[in-house]
Order: C-alpha cells, then sequence, then structure tokens
C-alpha cells in the first residue's frame, strides 16, 4: 500500500514541511534494485512526463508483472518497444 501525502494536508502543515513538499519530486524509495519492468517504467515516465524518479538500478530479472492501469497509451506502447527491445538485447 502506498501513502500519498499532499502539501495540503493538515499532517504536513502541521509539520511545518509544506514548501519543501511542493517543491519535492516524485520519488520511489526502495532498498533493493528494481525488477525490469519496474526500472524501464520509471525511464519511460522520466521521458514522458518529466516526473523524477530515483531507483537504485536493477536486477534485470523479469518477473509476471503489470503496469498501473492508469497510464496513457503512448507511454504503455513505449514501455512495450522497450521491453521488445530489452528482450532482443538478451537474446542476442
Amino acid at each position: 500500500m502506498a501513502l500519498a501525502v499532499k502539501p495540503s494536508s493538515v499532517f504536513v502543515k502541521a509539520a511545518g514541511i509544506e514548501k519543501v513538499m511542493e517543491t519535492m519530486h516524485d520519488t520511489i524509495s526502495v532498498t533493493k534494485k528494481c525488477c525490469c519492468g519496474c526500472f524501464l517504467l520509471g525511464e519511460v515516465l522520466l521521458e514522458k512526463r518529466q516526473k523524477k524518479f530515483n531507483l537504485f538500478g536493477t536486477h534485470a530479472r523479469v518477473f509476471p508483472w503489470m503496469p498501473p492501469a492508469d497510464l496513457d497509451e503512448d507511454i504503455l506502447q513505449t514501455l512495450k518497444d522497450r521491453f521488445v527491445s530489452e528482450l532482443q538485447r538478451a537474446i542476442r
């Protein structure tokens, strides 16, 4: 379960970090490297939406994976193209 904290939330205002939250990038924090799907998604979102995700890296293992349901078609297509490209590169 993900916890989303909006800059206008009572907690943020009470903690006095509203200004910091307004300037922060979207961040994903993990203690291990990401699977191939999550890492590629982070790269595509960086390119398409200029979202900044700080990912530690990828262990390059491929697991059954589904992207988030609310992604735009162009992001899904780019993600598919990246998966195919990575697969072709791996089997050469």
